[in-house]
């Protein structure tokens, strides 16, 4: 009886062996997917929030295009302040709500900040909207009205290959003639040419030519610059 318990107790223990070395087997694998479905996940919703990203400035252009129509706003009058909502600088001197992107009785666009998965941890006003800037063969060859954002390099990747624009190198296109940091809060003129159309810079590379919405790297400020024509002149 004690003989023929022994190699019963061997032969136990060798299977106790071979399912610790199978579960750690198991759990490196499990392992290994899971941080390769990580980095799927992320790359997915960066894809995501870039997609969004370019919805959402569509639809700023779009209700724009209704205040001129519909609300008979020219340009200038144009107003992106929301109290408590947007910055300061973009208030106009005259408050006219049928003309104000976010309030209700305007575009009635609800305000949104750039999807946490895209926005650089370096911008400090997630949204600017710019009269500073024009872009090569998009309007006739006057300051457009611009939304810019800053983002991740993943993200400005993720944009252009959205819109089918080429990343030269695996790279965003760069440019050093980005409005973004210049100063202008767009507020229809009400702090001189500043506040409202003013040729300070423009968009002079290949990749972004006749772009009404793309992405590139600022090579003057070291950040990957959003940006959307919301009015092309």
């Amino acid at each position: 009886m004690t003989k023929n318990a022994q190699p019963q107790a061997g032969n136990v223990l060798f299977l106790i062996l071979i399912a610790v070395a199978l579960f750690a087997a198991l759990s490196y694998a499990v392992t290994q997917s899971s941080r390769s479905g990580g980095d799927g996940v992320t790359k997915d919703k960066i894809k995501l929030e870039a997609s969004s990203l370019i919805q959402y400035a569509t639809m700023l252009e779009n209700a724009i295009s209704r205040l001129q129509v519909i609300n008979r706003c020219t340009d200038l009058q144009i107003d992106f302040f929301m109290t408590g909502v947007t910055n300061a600088g973009f208030q106009h001197a005259t408050e006219k709500t049928q003309c104000k992107v976010f309030h209700a009785d305007g575009g009635a666009v609800p305000f949104q900040t750039v999807p946490e998965g895209v926005a650089a941890t370096s911008a400090v006003d997630v949204w600017r909207f710019t009269g500073q800037q024009y872009h090569r063969h998009v309007g006739s060859g006057e300051p457009e009205l611009t939304a810019m954002a800053v983002v991740t390099r993943e993200a400005c990747l993720a944009i252009n290959d959205k819109l089918g624009i080429v990343n030269p190198s695996g790279e965003p296109p760069g440019d050093p003639h980005f409005a973004y940091s210049a100063g202008g809060y767009f507020n229809g003129g009400n702090s001189g040419a500043s506040g409202g159309y003013a040729a300070v810079s423009y968009i002079d590379v290949a990749q972004l030519d006749a772009k009404r919405s793309g992405c590139g790297y600022d090579t003057n400020n070291f950040v990957y610059v959003f940006f959307h024509v919301l009015i092309a002149r």
